[in-house]
């Protein structure tokens, strides 16, 4: 029973353990940018979806009443022949009374309503650049949450190795102090028995302190950064599961170019612009086209007089609509959008070559990091056997403790630097796998 509660308890002190694969699952459903980007995908494909409208015909209802001065009326006197006959009567003393020839053809209130229906056959490529338009906007829309999570990657490895990172140095700075402490213990011992002069005590107690200041120095930044982490995560994490890691060998520089010339969200989100431009020159290019369409009318209800009687109760055709002489300028918004095509494929050229260096560039720092790594190891391993024989020669008063300082020194810097070496690497190598899409291939989402 005692064991089931030890393992429940163990199991309870581990939940708050975090893997890099576990905290970047996180980040991820619950950054607020990575949420405002999803949430503009989904209105640029609202949009795109509002498009196919435009492929259906606009069918209105109307409804209108009107109330004239006074009704139209009909004179049967005003018109030929009998215009004529009248006149004649006239000259022989017979006059006609108008009221008995005139004829109400409206009433004074006029009440209408129709379904009117028009539906654009042809519009000059317009309705076309307009559905493509809206089509890549979403197309860059994806590119751009792409880029926010290639960024919050980057963001995340540099936070979460970095308190990995200082956690182990902070530990090889623990353990110089140990032997510093340990130094200046036999230093102290060694003085009382007359072997060594207060001086060489004094020394050693020196770095003592030098290495316990650097100590703590490391332990209050390990603690931002744990905050720094934590704030990030939205969570408070005890633990991380995760190492630092090192590659002997990477891939040929020419795998990670061609993914990042194939697959680069960067460039895709550029291409996207592109083709927007492209279309915009289509839509403004439209405007030179004649538009053609059917329309069509029905009554639904028109009142009982004669003149509406003479109204059909419904038609159909086709139309077409040419703007001779145009006021809004359509040549030079045709030259604007040609001139804003160039602008982004300028841009994507741009873009280009800046990705190419910054590989080209991240991709040998990689390298040097994992030159350096190795050549510290043997550094290191000289380090430790020198500061060891310096060691026992000041305990057999053939050495200074300067000299087993320096020593100790030298040891501390170099496994110091192996530990931001092995930081660097990570950094520089995420960033490589990012520049080419490959964040997948990435170590530390296994381990």
């Amino acid at each position: 029973m005692k064991l089931i509660y030890l393992l429940l308890l163990i199991t309870f002190l581990k939940a708050d353990d975090l893997s890099f694969s576990q905290a970047w699952q996180m980040l991820q459903s619950s950054d607020y940018s990575l949420k405002q980007k999803s949430i503009a995908i989904e209105r640029k494909k609202d949009m795109k979806d509002a498009t196919t409208s435009l492929y259906l015909p606009q069918i209105t209802f109307n409804a209108e009443y009107a109330y004239i001065d006074k009704p139209v009326s009909l004179d049967l006197l005003d018109l030929n022949p009998m215009r004529d006959i009248t006149t004649e009567l006239s000259a022989l003393g017979v006059h006609l009374d108008d009221s008995e020839f005139t004829t109400d053809l409206s009433k004074q209130h006029i009440l209408t309503s129709t379904i009117d229906l028009k539906w654009a056959l042809f519009t000059g490529f317009k309705r076309e650049a307009v559905v493509d338009i809206a089509k890549y906007e979403v197309l860059e829309a994806v590119s751009q949450k792409e880029l926010e999570k290639d960024k919050l990657f980057f963001e995340l490895v540099e936070l979460y190795y970095g308190v990995v990172m200082l956690e182990e140095l902070h530990v090889t700075l623990q353990s110089i102090e140990n032997s510093a402490k340990q130094h200046y213990e036999n230093a102290k011992l060694m003085l009382k028995e007359g072997q060594v002069a207060k001086i060489e005590v004094l020394s050693a107690k020196v770095l003592y302190a030098d290495a316990t200041t650097a100590t703590k120095k490391i332990y209050y930044d390990l603690k931002s950064a744990r905050d720094a982490l934590n704030i990030v995560l939205k969570d408070d994490i005890e633990g991380l599961t995760s190492k630092i890691f090192m590659k002997d060998v990477i891939n040929a520089f020419g795998s990670y170019q061609s993914k990042m010339l194939q697959n680069s969200q960067a460039l895709k989100a550029v291409n996207s612009k592109i083709e927007q431009a492209e279309s915009n020159v289509r839509l403004k290019e439209g405007s030179y086209y004649p538009e053609v369409f059917a329309f069509g009318n029905k009554f639904l209800y028109k009142d009982n007089s004669i003149m509406m009687g003479f109204v059909p109760d419904w038609s159909v055709g086709v139309g077409v609509k040419f703007d001779i002489v145009d006021v809004s300028g359509r040549s030079s918004q045709v030259q604007a959008a040609n001139k804003l095509l160039l602008e982004a494929s300028s841009f994507r050229s741009s873009i280009k070559e800046d990705l190419l260096m910054a590989c080209n560039k991240i991709y040998n720092d990689t390298l040097s990091d994992i030159d350096e790594y190795n050549n510290l190891l043997s550094t290191i391993e000289l380090a430790k056997e020198n500061y060891k024989l310096r060691a026992d020669g000041f305990k057999n008063g053939m050495q200074t403790s300067n000299d087993v300082n320096d020593a100790l020194s030298l040891l501390s810097q170099a496994m110091s630097k192996r530990n931001l070496v092995s930081y660097s690497f990570i950094k520089n190598y995420s960033m490589l796998l990012i520049l080419s899409s490959s964040i997948d291939d990435f170590e530390g989402l296994r381990l």
